[in-house]
């Protein structure tokens, strides 16, 4: 009526009681809903839950080794929900809870998580992943389980024979999260609540599996990132998130690191990871639409990532810093994912220039080396991590040791070609140090001894001497002197000046200040590189 008058001048009711009439009432019933709603009922399922004295352990186990690298729960919410039963009573959340049971039974010892009738630890979850119907109805009542709901699908599938399901999971996953408005800021209360950052954190954990996923497969990212503007999760642990204050709700004591912080920092590369798969990886015919054309589009889309994946190390935390003499701990294992993750996605970046297919291009040798001594720290870092912690990694760190490990292989197989120095007896050794972390893991994770199977089937055909077993326990000096930082060698390039792209262009981040006397090789190996065109991560 405001509206009316200030345009019109007229401010006379806009309906009387007889136009209103008009609407017809087959339109406007509520018999439509009701056949709606008879489409989305469904049995109430009868699940066979884990022994009581199981669930707890289980539990437990799914947020020691899951939840520290994608924190999709809110630790003494979901323990004081399993405590309370209402699994027994929503069955929704009986859903999650067996699929955060069959997660937290790939660490289990406890035969009673494995399928009747085997002994494989292979088997352990299926029976609780086996009674979750995996696609719920698109009309029905949507609610944040449904959505956590499916990253649990996906993380517990990407270990198996079907790792391809994960990325339609969490597609679908987005996609129902979008529905509900979880990725814009404006759906988002203030001051924030508990449901508020555990929305955020299940959107984020989706977007982050997606990213991986779209990586590791080939395929393209369900969801950009013009498309949502929601903040990135609070830095801040679970148990300072109640307050009787509500002034000191989401309060990080000062000076204490958060146990979120690795998380934060995963989204950050991922969002580098997601503009690479843009702009490198895209079709000819997205490159022509985003603008990233001319002969040397390729030299400055890769350098400006290289920029930002150096600006992304330099703003890591301290206490996410590598540092293998802090012990098994949780800080330790969170860096060594995100080290894991900052080399897979150097040798993302550069792949694509190394290829013998590909007409040679400037960036092909400083590229190769590149890929190869990101690829010797992560088998290092994988295999620092396995002897710290006395277990198989993270299995999040399994594609980027497959990858490490492909590289090397490669690198080895064309040594006398290449040019790039190389140290043949070493990079066999890192090649064993991908196998032995892949071992350690196949015993759980099926995909694993899938991987493992396919580079000793490599090597043997590229005549490769790999050892039969991998010797463990080097002397604890070694696993001390290790940094990776200082054995991949980065040295910086100038930034680079913003290419002319119309659409989707990457912003160069950073001071300005580094060098261009680098190739990424160290200074005293760089040999015949000297002449080449200079290029670094």
């Amino acid at each position: 009526m405001a509206l009316k008058k200030k345009h019109a001048g007229d401010d006379r009711p806009v309906f009387t009681g007889s136009d209103f009439g008009k609407l017809r009432p087959e339109f406007w019933s509520r018999e439509e809903e009701k056949w709606v709603h008879q489409a989305c009922r469904r049995p109430i399922p009868k699940y066979e839950f884990p022994p009581s004295d199981l669930i707890g352990p289980l539990v437990d186990l799914y947020l020691a080794n899951v939840n520290i690298f994608v924190p999709l729960f809110h630790e003494p919410t979901l323990k004081q929900e399993v405590a309370s039963g209402l699994h027994l009573r929503d069955p929704s959340f009986a859903s999650v809870l067996l699929l955060i049971c069959a997660c937290g039974s790939r660490w289990a010892d406890d035969p009673r998580v494995l399928m009747g009738g085997s002994d494989s630890l292979q088997s352990a979850g299926w029976r609780w992943y086996n009674q979750v119907k995996m696609y719920q109805t698109p009309v029905g009542p949507l609610n944040l389980y449904e959505v956590q709901l499916y990253a649990l699908f996906a993380l517990f599938l990407q270990g198996t024979a079907s790792p391809q399901a994960c990325w339609t999971l969490v597609g679908v996953g987005l996609r129902v999260a979008q529905n509900l408005g979880a990725h814009r800021a404006k759906m988002y209360n203030s001051p924030l609540t508990k449901e508020d950052e555990l929305w955020k954190r299940a959107f984020w954990v989706l977007v982050t599996l997606d990213r991986a996923y779209s990586s590791g497969m080939g395929r393209s990212c369900s969801i950009q990132e013009e498309d949502f503007d929601l903040d990135m999760p609070v830095a801040c642990d679970d148990e300072y998130w109640d307050h009787p204050d509500p002034d000191k709700r989401f309060q990080q004591p000062p000076g204490q690191p958060s146990k979120v912080d690795a998380f934060i920092c995963l989204i950050k590369l991922n969002q580098i990871l997601g503009l690479t798969l843009r702009t490198i990886y895209c079709i000819n015919k997205s490159k022509v639409l985003l603008g990233f054309v001319g002969p040397e589009w390729e030299q400055r889309i890769v350098a400006e990532l290289d920029s930002e994946v150096n600006k992304w190390f330099d703003e890591l935390p301290e206490h996410l810093r590598w540092n293998p003499d802090q012990g098994d701990t949780l800080f330790f294992r969170q860096s060594a994912m995100l080290y894991c993750n900052y080399y897979t996605l150097q040798i993302q970046i550069h792949r694509p220039f190394i290829s013998k297919s590909r007409k040679l291009s400037p960036l092909s040798y400083p590229s190769l080396a590149i890929c190869t001594r990101a690829a010797r720290s992560l088998s290092h870092v994988a295999d620092t991590c396995r002897l710290v912690c006395k277990r198989a990694p993270s299995h999040h760190m399994f594609m980027g040791v497959f990858v490490a490990a492909l590289v090397l292989l490669l690198n080895i197989w064309t040594s006398d070609k290449s040019g790039v120095p190389s140290n043949v007896k070493d990079d066999i050794a890192d090649v064993n140090k991908c196998i032995a972390a892949l071992r350690d893991l196949e015993t759980r994770w099926y995909l694993c001894g899938r991987t493992r199977d396919l580079l000793r089937h490599l090597a043997t055909a590229g005549s490769v001497p790999l050892e039969l077993e991998y010797k463990d326990a080097p002397p604890r000096g070694v696993i001390s002197s290790f940094d990776p930082r200082s054995m991949f060698s980065l040295c910086r390039p100038p930034e680079p000046s913003p290419p002319s792209h119309r659409n989707g262009s990457i912003q160069p981040s950073g001071d300005g200040s580094r060098s261009a006397s680098c190739d990424g090789v160290d200074p005293a190996t760089r040999g015949s590189f000297s002449q080449r065109p200079q290029h670094t991560a």
